[in-house]
């Protein structure tokens, strides 16, 4: 179709789109923070964006910069327009406060009893850390742009994972390392970015992090999507997600064939096997903490209250639900860190749900929802602000299902990121499209 000028309208808007991509993501992508910040401002954001993921050595529960945020909220919330997203964070995750420390009032004494008022205060603090950090990272961001506060958030969490005594890349650290890098390498060519997440799939499968190098293998997907494919992944959210979940599901039935068959090498092999014996899923035979999990969930749904210990009767009962599907309950694990002081399900959803009831169930579903929503938005932009973000909400949404309490720092990054780059790319839309309009009119 030709305009007044004699111009093919396709190309037209093609070139608006090219021709407005670079200013906006200075200014509304965050690359670069705007001018409309003090430098005091800009500090101050810079300080709570590297302090965000920071645990104090010896009480790694949440990040001390929970404190942090209790004191800049005045100033966010004058600051920061609460959406919908953040009205729901904040308010679901109150709501499941107060049913927590209720349902501790009125469990019944023969499914549990009260821990010390000391680890159920962590608790509730680790509850509430969720909302007041993601908030905190959502004000701060503007202030210093996406990449600057990605890299500052990780490299904070970095050096606090090494501080607290992490030095296995099985675990939060080499997912740390990895972030980081793909920040350091975000805008360049896409074959850096490449060559990180291709190295740290290797790392993670040597070192039998099985699921890191598994997301980390799907983030490498990613990137070989062109640029025609990543615009439409932006503009169709809904039916890429649908696609990519599909095709995970894939990649990770592939990958489990590929464990199982000794690709991977004879110690993966043995493990999963043994994990998938029977005929079980490898989440059953992997997680064991889910069966005793399923246990006090068929036997109080309701949920315990914040800090209960289950009784030893129950705990036998748990335990040898988790032992049925392999579990290790010979160890002290269990007794120790299971059905400790702290009663740690090694899922965050369990635990929400244990020591919150039904509403913490529903803060978890926020929390899933906005990841999950985030997933087309954060690989859309692969190529602006790099595969971090992918990655950070992927590893997030494994986290949130099968992590302990205290890695809810990863939680925590991953939806942070998610709120940044689900606002860059609706902004982003809205600009192309406005501009796109503009120079149809024009033509």
């Amino acid at each position: 179709m030709q305009g007044a000028k004699g111009l093919n309208l396709r190309e037209v808007a093609h070139r608006a789109r090219v021709n407005s991509s670079r200013p906006f993501l200075q200014e509304k992508l965050m690359t670069r923070p705007t001018n409309s910040f003090s430098a005091h401002e800009r500090f101050l954001a810079s300080l709570a964006l590297l302090l965000s993921l920071v645990k104090i050595p010896g009480s790694g529960l949440f990040p001390v910069s929970a404190f942090l945020a209790v004191a800049l909220l005045p100033m966010m919330l004058n600051r920061t327009s609460l959406d919908r997203r953040t009205a729901w964070l904040i308010g679901t995750s109150l709501v499941a406060c107060l049913s927590g420390i209720s349902l501790r009032v009125v469990v019944p004494s023969n499914l549990g009893h009260p821990a010390p008022f000391a680890p159920s205060t962590l608790i509730v603090g680790w509850l509430l850390a969720f909302p007041l950090i993601i908030l905190m990272v959502q004000w701060a961001t503007p202030r210093v742009g996406i990449l600057w506060a990605m890299g500052l958030v990780l490299a904070g969490a970095l050096g606090s994972t090494v501080l607290n005594g992490s030095t296995s890349w099985k675990g939060s650290l080499g997912l740390f390392v990895t972030l980081l890098a793909l920040v350091l390498v975000a805008g360049r060519p896409i074959v850096l970015t490449r060559l990180v997440l291709a190295a740290s799939a290797v790392l993670s499968v040597v070192t039998d992090a099985r699921s890191q190098g598994l997301m980390a293998a799907l983030a490498f997907v990613a990137t070989l999507a062109d640029r025609q494919t990543l615009s439409w992944i932006r503009r169709h959210p809904v039916q890429s997600l649908v696609l990519t979940g599909g095709l995970a599901y894939g990649a990770v039935a592939l990958t489990l064939q590929g464990m199982l068959g000794g690709v991977f090498g004879e110690q993966i092999q043995s493990r999963t096997a043994s994990q998938m014996r029977g005929g079980q899923s490898i989440i059953v035979g992997g997680r064991a903490e889910w069966a005793a999990t399923v246990r006090l969930f068929v036997e109080n749904p309701f949920g315990f209250g914040v800090g209960t210990v289950v009784n030893p009767g129950l705990q036998s009962e748990a335990m040898s639900s988790a032992r049925s599907v392999g579990g290790d309950t010979v160890s002290a694990y269990y007794r120790t860190n299971v059905f400790g002081i702290r009663t740690d399900l090694h899922s965050q959803i369990a635990d929400l749900w244990y020591h919150f009831g039904l509403p913490g169930l529903l803060f978890t579903l926020v929390l899933i929802v906005l990841l999950l929503t985030s997933v087309p938005y954060a690989i859309g932009l692969i190529r602006l602000v790099g595969a971090a973000p992918t990655l950070a909400i992927v590893m997030a949404l494994w986290d949130i299902l099968f992590s302990p309490m205290a890695d809810s720092d990863r939680t925590i990054a991953g939806v942070a990121i998610a709120f940044a780059v689900t606002t860059a790319a609706v902004h982003y839309k809205s600009k192309t499209t406005t501009q796109t309009e503009r120079a149809t009119r024009d033509a």
